[in-house]
């Protein structure tokens, strides 16, 4: 996976960045503020982000959630902070929360690239946003108009 890392503390985003790597996947950028992260988001070919909530420019890592999400690109959120995380995790996925491991960021990344029904167990760390702990139902086929099924009769 084509990975964005959104931290704004370079000793952070220098230990996620060999994780990410080692777990097999790449780092397309690094964003330390908003602009920079959603700049990166439209050009850089992203399939997730890892987003810090509190970035340079103050709490706007819920901001880029929001973007990401609107491009369809999953985010998983980081911080230290779980409380400011809001219900509906401004769209992301996911939080991990600070300090976490390389292993953590490993699963995490693992899990949200194979989705829940592949990996089964959510790793350790990662706790799931409530659109993807929802119950998943199977999908039923849209019900037929009158029309539809008037035009589609045998005829008598």
């Amino acid at each position: 996976m084509r990975v964005l890392i959104v931290e704004d503390d370079m000793v952070v985003a220098g230990c996620l960045k060999p994780a990410v790597v080692e777990a097999g996947h790449q780092v397309v950028g690094l964003a330390a503020d908003r602009d920079s992260a959603i700049a990166l988001l439209g050009s850089a070919r992203v399939h997730l982000a890892l987003i810090d909530l509190g970035l340079a420019d103050g709490l706007t890592g819920l901001e880029v959630a929001r973007a990401a999400a609107d491009q369809g690109v999953p985010a998983v959120l980081t911080t230290g902070h779980r409380s400011l995380v809001p219900d509906d995790f401004a769209g992301a996925v996911g939080v991990i929360a600070k300090p976490y491991s390389p292993a953590h960021i490993a699963a995490a990344l693992a899990f949200v690239a194979e989705g829940p029904e592949a990996c089964g167990t959510t790793p350790v760390g990662l706790e799931l946003s409530p659109c993807w702990t929802a119950p998943r139902r199977p999908r039923q086929p849209a019900p037929m108009s009158a029309s539809v099924r008037a035009s589609s009769a045998p005829s008598q």
